[in-house]
């Protein structure tokens, strides 16, 4: 009986300790050590891909204009739009892509999106392309998915191909 009541005791004491250290674990991520960490890999990939004329902005965006919009309205954060899009890890394996079509992304507004594509998508008008990639603090931190490791930079080749003013 004090043996069953040993081992209970203990297998609370373990799954005790391991939740603790699952919270420690969280707790221990450090949001600038990522940020530079993702601003050395960002500087690493433009250089080896040769990237030239890449703009990194205030928010940490890198991105560059590959075609001017021909539109006049900048997007709003309450614009909805129809794009034509690929997104990639930096290691080039593509987790998303319109293909040779185009996504309304269902109605969804500039503002529900991540926050790279709401810095990013602003810096052109409707027709224009962009190159943008985004340090993992604008899109998923530390969120991931089946396609999207935790703490991602992405990178989007992105054509706004229609712009909804609210």
């Amino acid at each position: 009986m004090k043996m069953k009541h040993f081992l209970s005791l203990t297998a609370v004491c373990l799954v005790l300790l391991v939740t603790a250290c699952k919270k420690e674990d969280k707790e221990k991520f450090n949001a600038a050590e990522q940020a530079a960490k993702d601003e050395l890999a960002i500087k690493n990939y433009i250089d080896t891909a040769n990237i030239e004329g890449m703009i990194r902005d205030s928010t940490g965006l890198y991105y560059k204009i590959l075609t001017p919009g021909t539109g006049t309205d900048t997007m709003k954060l309450t614009s909805k739009m129809k794009v034509a899009y690929t997104g990639k890890l930096m290691n080039g394996t593509i987790f998303d892509t319109t293909g040779d079509s185009t996504s309304t992304l269902n109605g969804a507004m500039l503002m529900q999106l991540v926050k790279g594509w709401q810095y990013g998508l602003r810096k052109t008008t409707q027709g224009g392309r962009v190159l943008m990639i985004i340090p993992s603090g604008l899109g998923y931190g530390q969120s991931s998915s089946a396609k999207i490791p935790a703490n991602s930079v992405l990178i989007f080749d992105m054509t706004l191909v229609e712009v909804y003013l609210n």
